[in-house]
C-alpha cells in the first residue's frame, strides 16, 4: 500500500491511535471472542478509523499463498467464504516455474515445481467451496471489465 492514487504517489496512512481506540470499543461489547470475530472486528475498526461510513459486511481478504492447514483454519472460522484464486496464463507460469532448473538441468525440481502448481490450482478448497479463478493477464489488460465481472 506503499504507492496509491493516480499518479501512484500517494502513502495510505492509518492513525494508530484512533484505530487502537475504536477496536477497544467494538471490543467492549463482547464478553467472548473468537478469531474470525476478532478478524471482523479489526476490519470495522479500520473502516470507523478511516471515516468509512458506508457499512458494507463483505470483506476482502488477501491470503498470499496460504498453506492448507491456514485455508482449513481460516474455512472452520467462516465457512461461508467465497474464494478468488489468481492464476497466470498456465504456460507462461509454468515456464517462470522451470525457468532456473531447466538451466540447471534439474529434472527432479521441474517435475516437483509443476506437480506443485498443479496441486495448486486443483486444492479440495476450490473444488468443494464457492470460488473463481481470476487471469492475472485479464485482471492487469482489462481491470475495470474484469472487476465488474467478478462483482457481478
Amino acid at each position: 500500500m506503499a504507492n496509491v492514487g493516480d499518479n501512484r504517489d500517494e502513502v495510505l496512512r492509518v492513525d494508530k491511535n484512533l484505530f487502537r481506540k475504536e477496536l477497544c470499543q467494538l471490543l467492549d461489547d463482547y464478553n467472548q471472542i473468537d478469531a474470525f470475530l476478532f478478524f471482523r472486528l479489526v476490519h470495522a475498526a479500520y473502516e470507523k478509523t478511516v471515516n468509512n461510513c458506508v457499512k458494507e459486511t463483505t470483506i476482502f481478504y488477501h491470503i498470499h499463498n496460504p498453506d492448507t492447514y491456514a485455508k482449513l483454519n481460516f474455512m472452520n472460522f467462516a465457512p461461508d467464504t467465497s474464494w478468488i484464486l489468481m492464476v497466470r496464463e498456465p504456460v507462461q507460469s509454468c515456464e517462470s516455474w522451470v525457468r532456473e532448473p531447466f538451466h540447471d538441468n534439474d529434472y527432479s525440481k521441474i517435475s516437483t515445481r509443476i506437480i506443485t502448481m498443479l496441486f495448486n490450482i486443483d486444492s479440495i478448497i476450490f473444488r468443494n467451496q464457492r470460488s473463481v479463478g481470476v487471469r492475472l493477464e485479464d485482471l492487469k489488460m482489462y481491470p475495470k471489465k474484469t472487476i465488474s465481472a467478478l462483482c457481478a
